[in-house]
């Protein structure tokens, strides 16, 4: 428990004495937290899930830049593909339809694997069907249940929460070595 307020005491003394040093060692390591949690949720996130080698939803999940908030700093991680809440979170039975247009599309573009599929209407009568299918049946997307989702953030910010530690200690170092060389200077 001291070890916890003599922390808090060196990180308000060198908030004080060396602002800049503090923020900018401060939002670098948060940086470094939030591309841990990017690297994890791509190395957790569905395969089958979008275009490319590993899929679209793995390959836009980012993390943008450090930015001001209420309690500090925060770096905004995840995705603008509109599907990602779904895949995250699963949809329960007896919702609402999907957006046909997007399954529309995805059916078009893997039209090779459907025998019925030649035309885009074809691909809309198919994209249709599943639509109602998954507001009849919602959308299971991981082994925990009916209507449960894959959890790709959740899961990576509980694989990066032990490594959290060590890079809080080396932000402490940081700083340290640079006020010091600064009040030094």
């Amino acid at each position: 428990m001291t070890d916890v307020f003599a922390d808090v005491r060196v990180a308000r003394l060198a908030l004080k004495q060396c602002p800049d040093i503090f923020a900018e060692e401060y939002q670098d390591h948060l940086q470094l937290i939030a591309e841990l949690v990017v690297s994890e949720a791509v190395e957790v996130t569905p395969s089958g899930t979008g275009s490319g080698p590993w899929g679209h939803l793995a390959n836009s999940i980012q993390a943008g830049s450090p930015v001001p908030a209420a309690t500090g700093w925060q770096v905004p991680v995840g995705t603008p593909a509109e599907y990602a809440t779904v895949i995250e979170d699963g949809r329960k039975p007896g919702g609402s339809m999907p957006p046909i247009s997007a399954i529309h599309d995805w059916v078009w573009q893997r039209r090779f694997l459907f025998d019925d599929v030649e035309t885009e209407e074809d691909a809309l009568h198919v994209a249709f069907a599943v639509a109602k299918n998954i507001a009849r049946r919602g959308f299971k997307t991981a082994a925990d249940g009916e209507g449960k989702g894959w959890a790709m953030f959740d899961k990576a910010i509980a694989a990066v929460t032990p490594a959290v530690d060590g890079i809080a200690s080396s932000m402490k170092e940081r700083i340290s070595q640079r006020c010091t060389e600064a009040l030094r200077g």
